[in-house]
């Protein structure tokens, strides 16, 4: 028995702000640990019980999927592109076109911190045995260890469980402090970490009874559109929005689990979270004596329990005790450990004055290297630009800009309307407007270089691609 892994990584992770932003959040984002969230999922799903994982993600992400997916060597994969959000439910239904009715799936999400490989699976497949055996959905539930308010809850039925599978009773939402103690003190609450294990027929069977006019797309293969496939077999599809409509913008808790009756959970016997606030990230972080975790050139000085990280200048940190301090470089966050981010206050004060801070960080891979935002005016961006050794960027163009490339570090080769011209370091190279060009790296080394964009408008989206190797 093969398990196909769904991995769900569309989630913005927005109350780990300001590191996780829309076009960088947390299950990519390289600042908040050294191997991304994204990568350990799918580097759990290679052991021998997995066949080859799906991967739904929005199409904006499909840079950083490419990206880890080759920097860790997974040469076979299929990614569903979505291009908006519609929840969970559509994300993991839309799958079915790439199903075989006889698989049996495992749904995970990609933004959580789990335990050691070998628990999880071997829970996994426990759950897989049962799911078959009993023909229902098995639902993956975390003993509470305090009483959480931003979890939801399963409350199980104990007295009819075997084998460890317990009959779910009900679901509850997030919550109130009073009733979270309640729920501690009982035996048969567990916090809902939304991992769970089901058959492809059980699924099938679900759609074709609940979302009839899904169903009709199915059958017709109109869910999922063949975009490319690479010479590693990665295969990326794109989701018809039309067959998507058709189903419910919910979570699959909603739309499924909280309405079928073939559902059991199974006690999760390895470490979880959902590392949904920045105290839970404090609180899985390796500390200092004092409680603190600091990431970056930072000082700490008679300062407890402060989570503190810097991805550009130093923070000196000075007799504070429980806060939360970061600095990005355009914007710095302070808050108290405790009290998890108003985001919703943040983004409507901060949409006032600049969006891009909520969005887009100054940061950014690519699936040829990455660039980050120096400066900025009205007119003009500088930027530095890291090439990987074998890599190239799209042969394009610009509408509204031009471009000043000053080599660094390396040695680059520029094209530029059908001619090349290879530059050493301290080298200078103009790239007009409307002029098609792209910049290689030959090299065994990263190629580094500033490049000064100046025209009326300097938004990524003023690019034509003629080629390129990534198939964007």
């Amino acid at each position: 028995m093969k398990i196909r892994p769904i991995i769900l990584a569309g989630g913005i992770g927005e109350r780990l702000w300001p590191i996780s932003r829309e076009l960088a959040p947390k299950q990519f984002n390289e600042s908040l640990f050294d191997v991304t969230l994204f990568e350990e999922t799918f580097l759990r799903c290679k052991s021998k019980i997995y066949s080859d994982p799906i991967i739904v993600t929005n199409q904006i992400y499909k840079d950083k999927v490419l990206l880890s997916l080759r920097s860790k060597n997974i040469t076979t994969a299929s990614i569903i592109l979505e291009s908006e959000k519609r929840n969970t439910a559509p994300a993991i239904i839309s799958a079915l076109q790439l199903l075989n009715s006889d698989e049996v799936l495992s749904v995970l999400s990609s933004d959580h911190m789990i335990g050691t490989k070998k628990q999880f699976n071997d829970n996994v497949q426990e759950a897989a045995k049962s799911a078959i055996a009993k023909d229902e959905i098995i639902i993956f539930g975390v003993k509470p260890s305090s009483p959480h308010t931003g979890y939801g809850y399963i409350e199980s039925t104990r007295a009819d469980a075997t084998n460890g599978i317990h009959k779910v009773r009900k679901f509850h939402e997030k919550p109130d402090a009073k009733t979270a103690k309640k729920y501690l003190k009982s035996n048969k609450f567990y916090w809902n970490c939304g991992i769970f294990i089901l058959t492809a027929r059980f699924l099938s069977e679900e759609a074709q009874l609940s979302f009839p006019k899904f169903w009709k797309e199915l059958d017709k293969k109109n869910v999922l559109e063949l975009l490319s496939t690479s010479d590693q077999k990665l295969n990326f599809y794109k989701a018809n929005n039309t067959a998507l409509k058709s189903l419910p913008a919910e979570s699959f808790d909603v739309a499924v689990l909280e309405k079928t009756d073939r559902l059991s959970m199974i006690i999760a016997r390895f470490n979880w979270s959902d590392l949904g606030t920045w105290n839970s990230y404090h609180a899985l972080a390796k500390k200092d004596v004092n409680g603190n975790y600091s990431k970056g050139k930072n000082v700490c000085i008679d300062s407890a329990n402060s989570l503190i990280i810097s991805t550009k200048s130093p923070i000196v940190a000075d007799g504070i005790d429980g806060l939360v301090i970061i600095n990005t470089g355009d914007v710095t966050y302070v808050g108290q450990k405790d009290s998890p981010i108003n985001i919703k206050k943040v983004r409507a004060s901060l949409l006032k004055n600049n969006n891009k801070i909520l969005k887009q960080p100054d940061h950014e891979i690519r699936p040829w290297g990455e660039f980050e935002s120096l400066d900025r005016g009205s007119n003009f961006q500088v930027k530095r630009i890291t090439v990987k050794p074998g890599q190239k960027l799209s042969t394009q163009s610009h509408l509204k800009r031009s471009e000043h490339w000053i080599v660094t570090e390396g040695i680059a080769h520029v094209y530029l309307n059908k001619n090349v011209t290879k530059l050493k370091a301290n080298d200078h190279f103009f790239i007009p407007k409307k002029g098609i060009h792209s910049l290689e790296n030959r090299q065994q080394k990263d190629l580094i270089i500033i490049e000064l964009q100046y025209g009326s408008y300097l938004g990524e989206d003023d690019i034509t691609r003629y080629d390129d190797k990534y198939g964007r």
